[in-house]
């Protein structure tokens, strides 16, 4: 199998949790996703806030967020026990897991899964260096897409930004777990 086809769905679920967090400064600041610039605007001046201020606080519950991702999932079994992001054997291995189990050798379909999950928690901390230099760069037009775009714009923003980078940084983590374990093989 191809580590490279488990590095994008690791890099949503970053990203996804990253701009969750974000959401809940959008609601105490009394915005919402979809406002125009000028509601936005609008927002900002009642509450004494300037687009570069919600461009830094954009910014700063992104970061949270993110943060808050790396620690719960850069841990063991920060994946694995967690039913909502852990990683299941990929399509391409499916038939293969049927015909394992038949033979009664599911262990070696756990095994692979286990491996999977261990090598995206050892990827994870890697994340927070790529993401924070995307948030760092950050522009004005890039927090209004942002705020004024759908409830995966943060993501989209993310994707953008660093998906290259995060893939370089993971792919060699996810490699190296996957050998290690002799799963692939097996």
């Amino acid at each position: 199998m191809k580590t490279s086809l488990r590095l994008p769905l690791l890099l949503c679920l970053l990203l996804t949790a990253a701009s969750a967090s974000g959401q809940g400064l959008f609601e105490r600041l009394g915005l919402s996703k979809g406002k125009t610039a000028e509601a936005v605007a609008a927002a900002g001046k009642i509450a004494g806030v300037s687009p570069e201020e919600m461009t830094a606080g954009l910014r700063e519950a992104l970061a949270k967020g993110m943060q808050q991702a790396v620690t719960k999932l850069g841990t063991t079994n920060g994946f694995l026990a967690d039913a909502d992001v852990k990683i299941p054997l990929p399509d391409s291995v499916r038939r293969l897991e049927k015909v394992l189990r038949k033979l009664k050798q599911e262990q070696l379909a756990d095994q692979f899964v286990t491996t999977m999950n261990r090598a995206a928690e050892q990827a994870v901390p890697q994340a927070a260096e790529v993401l924070g230099d995307s948030l760092r760069q950050m522009t004005l037009a890039d927090a209004e897409a942002i705020l004024r775009g759908t409830t995966n714009a943060a993501t989209a923003y993310f994707r953008r930004t660093c998906e290259t980078n995060l893939r370089a940084r993971f792919q060699p983590i996810v490699q190296q777990a996957t050998l290690a374990t002799g799963a692939t093989a097996a």
